[in-house]
């Protein structure tokens, strides 16, 4: 669990493992994030004010496209659910920004908690710089008043500390695992 290897806590895939074959909920997870990534374009494009055409469009180029749907060969599950989660991540900052509503910041720390919880950790980092990136220009660009943008960015950093909580549960036996690793500076106990 701490070396991150599986998706033994991602609530999801525990769900879908209760009930199907082990085979079987892997590629139904799959397909259920793949679904979500397209279906979460097309609602994040729509709040963006685009046409239907130009949403149906962008959200089937994001489902089917080669960086997305590439992944499914060779069994990245963890990279896959990251980009099936990352336009509802999008959405909940922009209507959060626009409207201030608690729901999309808890959405927010939920969906970043879901990340976090995936297998693929580095997916989830670079998921997270879009984000924070998304958020800075949502900051200037739909909040007209200065002072709403504390007001965005309180709940945000709290929605943050709920994330990380939310996540407690694989990042806990990461951070216990760091010292054994291949990859740390004490160079763990492995030969290769």
């Amino acid at each position: 669990l701490g070396a991150m290897h599986g998706d033994q806590v991602y609530p999801i895939s525990v769900a879908l493992r209760a009930v199907f074959a082990p085979a079987l909920a892997i590629g139904l997870g799959m397909v259920l994030h793949l679904w979500l990534g397209a279906m979460g374009l097309l609602v994040f494009l729509r709040t963006q004010r685009l046409t239907w055409t130009a949403a149906v469009v962008g959200a089937t180029a994001y489902g089917i496209g080669g960086p997305f749907i590439g992944l499914f060969y060779p069994g990245h599950d963890g990279k896959i659910y990251v980009l099936g989660l990352l336009p509802w991540g999008l959405i909940a900052i922009a209507q959060a920004t626009r409207t201030l509503g608690p729901a999309w910041f808890a959405l927010w720390g939920t969906i970043v908690g879901l990340m976090l919880l995936s297998p693929h950790f580095q997916m989830t980092y670079y998921a997270s710089l879009l984000m924070g990136a998304f958020l800075i220009l949502c900051l200037f660009t739909e909040t007209a008043d200065p002072k709403n943008r504390t007001k965005v960015l309180a709940p945000m950093a709290v929605a943050s500390v709920f994330a990380v909580a939310l996540a407690g549960a694989q990042l806990m036996p990461f951070v216990e695992y760091l010292p054994f690793s291949p990859r740390s500076a004490a160079g763990g106990t492995s030969t290769g």
